[in-house]
C-alpha cells in the first residue's frame, strides 16, 4: 500500500514539474512597446530543451488556425555539402488534415542574378502526400531563390500561397 502511495506521488510531482517547463521562460511581466503596454510570460527567452533546433534540409510546414501556411524557417538555409547534392524535404503535421497536392507543390522562382540549378528536381512522396523533396547540384556560387509552397486541405481546397526564400550558400 505504503509503496502504491509513494509511485502515485512521484507521478503526480512530475506531472507538476512537466507543467512548469515551457517553451518561452519567465513570468508574467507587463512591458511597454511605443505607446502600447502588454503583459506577456516568457521574455526571459525560450527554453533550449523544449525547442526543435531548425535542420537545414528538413523544414516543417505548418497551417495556424486561420488556415495560413507557415514554415520554420525563414529563410532556409540548405548547408553545403562537401560534394554533390542538396535537398530539401518539407513536411507537413503527419496528423493534420492538410496535405501538399502535387509535385509542384513547392516551385523556385529564378532571380534576375540567381538563375535556378539546372537540374532542380522536386517529388511527392505518396500515398499520404505529407513530405514533398527537392533536390539539385550544389551551386558554383552563392544563391538566393525566392520558392512558392503550396498546401491543400482534406476537401482539396488550396490555401494561400506563401513565398518565403531560400539562401544557399
Amino acid at each position: 500500500m505504503n509503496r502504491s502511495i509513494l509511485v502515485a506521488a512521484a507521478a503526480a510531482l512530475a506531472v507538476v514539474l512537466a507543467g512548469c517547463v515551457g517553451i518561452r521562460a519567465g513570468p508574467p511581466e507587463t512591458i511597454t512597446v511605443g505607446k502600447k503596454t502588454i503583459t506577456l510570460a516568457g521574455l526571459e527567452g525560450f527554453n533550449a530543451s523544449e525547442v526543435r533546433r531548425p535542420d537545414p534540409h528538413n523544414p516543417n510546414v505548418f497551417v495556424t488556425a486561420r488556415d495560413t501556411i507557415v514554415v520554420d524557417q525563414e529563410p532556409v538555409r540548405p548547408e553545403r555539402p562537401i560534394g554533390g547534392t542538396i535537398y530539401l524535404a518539407w513536411a507537413l503535421d503527419s496528423a493534420s488534415d492538410y496535405s501538399f497536392p502535387d509535385d509542384n507543390a513547392v516551385i523556385f522562382l529564378p532571380g534576375e542574378t540567381n538563375p535556378l540549378p539546372s537540374n532542380l528536381a522536386c517529388k511527392l512522396r505518396l500515398p499520404r502526400k505529407k513530405v514533398i523533396v527537392c533536390a539539385y547540384d550544389k551551386p558554383e556560387r552563392p544563391a538566393q531563390w525566392k520558392y512558392t509552397i503550396r498546401v491543400v486541405d482534406r476537401a482539396g481546397r488550396e490555401l494561400a500561397k506563401l513565398d518565403p526564400w531560400i539562401y544557399q550558400d
